[in-house]
């Protein structure tokens, strides 16, 4: 998870510490993965050119309002993870994790976690697009523009997984299966 936890203090402004978790995202079974794999690759799930498009690229949101971001990234190799976190009050990161495999048929992708810090997570299909900046998630309720993360930082951070409420409080959870 130190992947993700670094791509989280680059778009948060920094942590500090180590988070103590696997390698990156994709180390065997922990938490999907965004760089699996090689360009054009093959796989069983479907979406070719498209799935090429979307698979090996982190894509990220900074939420102004709060000294929030959510990251996402999808391996060649048809796992995924997300990630929304945020700076806790005492100056370390939250993170709210889910990962597990995902497919595409057309323009739905299809999403069917295997871990995740949060209890009740479940498949979800949504409607998305893909192209060089932006990768576009249509629900039944909203939309959200992904940016494309350039990877950065300096190397882990001071990092809590757990799950986060309505209102933003954090509670430490483990990362454990669905």
């Amino acid at each position: 998870m130190k992947r993700l936890v670094v791509l989280f203090c680059a778009v948060l402004a920094g942590c500090g510490g180590e988070d103590g978790g696997p390698s990156s995202p994709g180390a065997a079974g922990t938490g999907g993965g965004g760089t699996t794999g090689a360009a054009g690759s093959g796989g069983s799930g479907g979406g070719g050119v498209i799935r090429d498009q979307l698979a090996g690229t982190d894509w990220g949101i900074t939420w102004t309002e709060v000294v929030c971001a959510t990251v996402t990234g999808f391996g060649y190799e048809q796992d995924y993870y997300i990630g929304f976190g945020c700076t806790l009050t005492d100056g370390s990161t939250g993170i709210q994790m889910e990962a597990g495999t995902y497919n595409i048929s057309g323009n739905t992708l299809t999403t069917v976690p295997d871990r995740a810090t949060c209890p009740g997570v479940g498949p979800s299909a949504v409607t998305f697009s893909v192209n060089q900046s932006n990768l576009v998630i249509q629900t039944p309720t909203e939309v959200i523009i992904f940016e494309r993360v350039a990877p950065g930082g300096s190397g882990g951070g001071a990092a809590t997984y757990g799950c986060f409420d309505d209102q933003l409080v954090f509670t430490p959870m483990p990362i454990r299966p669905v």
